[in-house]
């Protein structure tokens, strides 16, 4: 190996593990409580990226089935390629002692490799976002703030994902469909 190659081998597992420790668990926590992406940002006590905190977020929402790329419907299973049963995922957790000092404590997490569940709502908001983006903002303005903060801070890709239909997905596409911007039908709607 070249010692180019081997010094950004290093460069790149340094700074994931130091992104790990520092903010990638309190990342997922927040995600799983219901924060957005400016939410996150806002409660982070160090700085991370907005990209970085993004690309988390949407990757933990596809590890944990919120979000699948792949239609759910069919019986496929839209959990990550690492999700296998019986390992375990590893985070870490900052806590503070008396004095206030930071420390982190490593947390294990069983990996369910669980299939998807329940009904899944159909989503182009990449699509919209790059083809239309007049009618991406019409579709903001819908929204309140944190259901908009909500779609505009995740990065959809070009193209159809599935959304879980949770409380919040259905809300929003309540929105848009009572301001007759929907198509489909309940459960596999899509926008």
């Amino acid at each position: 190996m070249e010692k180019g190659t081997v010094e950004g081998n290093f460069r790149r597992a340094l700074s994931d593990f130091t992104f790990e420790a520092a903010s990638g668990g309190a990342i997922r926590h927040l995600t799983d409580l219901g924060f957005t992406v400016k939410q996150i940002e806002e409660r982070l006590d160090f700085p991370t990226p907005l990209a970085r905190i993004r690309e988390t977020v949407w990757k933990h929402l596809i590890d944990t089935g919120v979000i699948c790329l792949e239609d759910p419907h069919p019986a496929s299973d839209c959990t990550a390629d690492t999700a296998v049963p019986g390992r375990a995922r590893t985070g870490y957790i900052r806590e503070y002692d008396s004095y206030g000092r930071p420390s982190f404590r490593r947390v294990t997490e069983p990996d369910t490799g669980q299939k998807t569940d329940g009904e899944y709502l159909e989503c182009e908001f990449g699509s919209l976002q790059y083809k239309d983006p007049e009618k991406y903002r019409q579709v903001l303005a819908l929204l309140d703030t944190r259901q908009a903060e909500y779609i505009d801070g995740l990065p959809w890709p070009r193209g159809r994902v599935w959304h879980r239909a949770d409380d919040r997905m259905l809300e929003i596409f309540k929105r848009i469909r009572d301001a007759g911007l929907e198509q489909g039908s309940m459960g596999r709607e899509k926008i």
